[in-house]
């Protein structure tokens, strides 16, 4: 992708002709700089102190240990060393620059590894540490293995959900695993991503690989994901993971016997992950010897797996953080970072260092997840209608989307700008209104509203000083007298005029439609959003005289006909009965008599048995429902 490019540091480090001395190039970085030097690394000796560092980094995940206590100062020895071998001289100002560009521009690092020499590959650079910044490399910059390929395929277009293959073997005769608790364990990590149709994963237990082949030769599947055993195979010097044979022994399979199965499916699994111990693990003399570099060079576009042994809530941290990551359509690289951090979400562990991921030919997105179209679609409806201040009709398009997708980008933050703007929109009218009939006091008290809510709104500013000063300012009291004697009876004039104008129920300012929600008072009917606690009632229809509408319910008189109205039922609602016609309420209210709130409704009966609190139910024998309520 151009845009990982433009923030990528490639480093290519190349086979020596003996000793200890390697030559290094950035062959691209953010500041364009490309300078060569030497790396001085013994190898042999980091590997001899592997099996140490391995051990460490297990037993991390069953102790607890303090800051900088000598299980991670032993990682970050390895990790210094190897981070001063590798960045020295040009290459680590080319890498601090590197860093600093990334920065401005306000994104991540990436930074992308080429090892041509088979020892280097069995190294552990996941721990490269930053002595000076005290920073670990792959937990601030995602950390890829490059694995060269003549061709790279493109991203695959993916309509959700993405699907995955969940495969898992426990052989007998090999160490058990908590292979059903790590499923659950996944599969309610997962959840929120499957019940939105996200993903889409489905497990073959014990899998063998006449199970495996009819499974991809049956469906299409995305990724590939394995629980199970990992080892490397000193007889081949090949990576294997074991799966189940015919007798229920382990079948190990090694990895060019698994691309070569994986070459069946149509399209073959873009993604591969081996959440298996040992399965990214190296041979010191074969540089694609391990399972994931081979799945990797014969066609995988990306494969996550472990080079160490792995614990199992280690294992599900980070299955959990990555495909949550991928599902958001990141980038593979910034997905092993989430699942890295996902780990680090258990205290003291040290198993982050675990995960490592390879890339053909740098490829850091396999597939690419189409958005599902209707919620977009919805969110640009949205957003148009609020660019025309049409807020109403933004709510509409905004509930309809949450209700699909609840987390969906800003929408819920958008909904509530809505109902905002919406309130103030006709708290504004009001205001104006009564400013506009000499109502000073009560147009200054809304425009007050108004600021303390948004100082800046329209002109509530001037506006409000504009009612303050128009109205009386004297400290004579004769001159109040003499005044309020020879106005009086203007004033009276102008103050019942202007409640006539603003509280006669049969002026509506709004043309209404069926579905609007309106707050009822004696004197006037006013449309209000459906979801404002102030919605007493919704508009079922618009008739020419008031016998035509359900008298349980009640009508409002307007310009041209009658509202028929239905009392604004919704679950989660609260009312004051003790009013007519009853009242929406705040359900934080003081709980009293008669306020209650909706337990649920009944549709298609006039059965209160049908509630709970059959005593206090309101049957609607009309519309054929039961509205089920609680005290509050």
């Amino acid at each position: 992708m151009i845009s990982d490019m433009l923030c990528t540091i490639q480093v290519e480090i190349e086979a020596n002709s003996g000793g200890n001395e390697y030559p290094t190039r950035v062959l691209h970085s953010p500041v364009g700089s490309e300078p060569s030097a030497t790396m001085y690394l013994d190898p042999y000796q980091l590997l001899e102190e592997q099996p140490h560092l391995e051990a460490v980094i297990l037993a991390s995940s069953v102790t607890g240990r303090r800051i900088a206590d000598p299980a991670e100062q032993a990682i970050q020895d390895v990790g210094g060393r190897l981070f001063r071998a590798l960045f020295t001289g040009p290459v680590l100002e080319t890498y601090r620059a590197s860093v600093a560009a990334a920065q401005d521009r306000n994104e991540q690092l990436r930074v992308e590894l080429r090892l041509s020499a088979p020892q280097l590959a069995a190294l552990p650079w996941e721990t490269l540490w930053d002595n000076d910044t005290k920073n670990y490399v792959c937990l601030t910059a995602p950390l890829v293995r490059h694995v060269p390929a003549p061709y790279t395929c493109e991203p695959l277009k993916v309509t959700p959900p993405l699907r995955i293959l969940g495969l898992v073997a426990t052989p007998r005769g090999m160490s058990s695993l908590a292979v059903s608790t790590e499923q659950q364990r996944l599969e309610k990590a997962l959840e929120p991503l499957t019940t939105r149709g996200l993903l889409h994963f489905e497990w073959l237990q014990q899998a063998s690989w006449a199970g495996v082949q009819e499974k991809l030769l049956s469906d299409q599947w995305h990724v590939l994901h394995f629980i199970g055993h990992g080892f490397y195979d000193l007889t081949n010097d090949e990576g294997s993971i074991a799966w189940v044979g015919p007798d229920g022994e382990v079948d190990p399979i090694r990895a060019t016997r698994l691309a070569c199965l994986l070459s069946e499916a149509r399209p073959m699994p873009r993604l591969v992950v081996l959440n298996s111990c040992s399965s990214g693990a190296e041979s010191s003399m074969d540089l694609f010897s391990g399972t994931a570099a081979v799945l990797a060079r014969s066609g995988v576009s990306a494969v996550a797996a472990m080079q160490f042994t792995i614990s199992d809530p280690a294992a599900t941290a980070f299955a959990a953080g990555f495909y949550t990551a991928i599902a958001r359509n990141h980038t593979i690289e910034n997905a092993v970072r989430s699942g890295r951090i996902a780990i680090m979400g258990a205290q003291g562990t040290l198993e982050w260092v675990t995960p490592v991921l390879y890339l053909r030919g740098g490829n850091s997105q396999p597939f690419i997840i189409d958005p599902d179209p209707v919620p977009t679609q919805l969110y640009t409806e949205a957003r148009a209608a609020m660019d025309h201040h049409d807020y109403e009709i933004a709510i509409a398009k905004l509930d309809q989307l949450l209700l699909s997708d609840p987390h969906y980008r800003d929408a819920a933050t958008l909904r509530h700008t809505a109902v905002e703007e919406l309130d103030l929109a006709r708290k504004y009218r009001q205001a104006v209104l009564a400013q506009e009939n000499r109502a000073w006091p009560a147009a200054a008290a809304l425009y007050s509203e108004i600021i303390a809510t948004r100082p800046d709104y329209r002109d509530a500013d001037t506006r409000r000083r504009e009612c303050r000063e128009s109205e009386p300012q004297s400290s004579d009291i004769r001159w109040k007298r003499v005044a309020m004697i020879a106005t009086g009876a203007v004033a009276v004039a102008v103050l019942v005029a202007a409640a006539f104008v603003i509280l006669r129920p049969s002026t509506p300012s709004v043309d209404w439609s069926v579905g609007n929600c309106a707050r009822l008072s004696d004197y006037a009917t006013e449309r209000v959003p459906c979801d404002s606690v102030e919605a007493d009632a919704e508009i079922k229809s618009i008739v020419s005289g008031p016998d035509k509408c359900n008298a349980q319910n009640g009508h409002s008189e307007v310009t041209g006909g009658h509202l028929c109205w239905d009392i604004n039922w919704k679950p989660g609602t609260c009312w004051d009965q003790s009013r007519a016609p009853v009242k929406q309420i705040p359900c934080t209210a003081k709980p009293e008599e008669n306020r209650v709130k909706v337990a649920s409704i009944q549709p298609d009966t006039i059965d209160a048995t049908k509630c709970e609190r059959p005593d206090i139910a309101s049957i609607n024998d009309i519309d054929n429902f039961v509205v089920c309520l609680q005290p509050l």
